[in-house]
């Protein structure tokens, strides 16, 4: 089993534009982070994350679960 930290950060570079007008003064960023639990039994990965959005600008906030298995063939 392995405990971590996982998370992103995004930040827009560039303006928006609708119909063809640019959109000054509109970049959308966030910082997301937060646990994540992995654990691998003998073909099979699980994974749990769980991550909440903060220092956000120009777009929805949030909070994210995430569960994810693969299987080795």
């Amino acid at each position: 089993m392995n405990i971590g930290i996982g998370g992103y950060f995004y930040k827009q570079i560039t303006d928006d534009s609708l119909n063809g007008n640019t959109i000054h003064d509109n970049k959308g960023q966030v910082l997301a982070f937060g646990p994540q639990f992995r654990y691998n039994l003998k073909n099979i990965n699980l994974t749990l994350k769980y991550q909440w959005e903060t220092l956000v600008k120009n777009r929805p906030e949030g909070e994210q679960f995430w569960f994810k298995m693969g299987y080795a063939f």
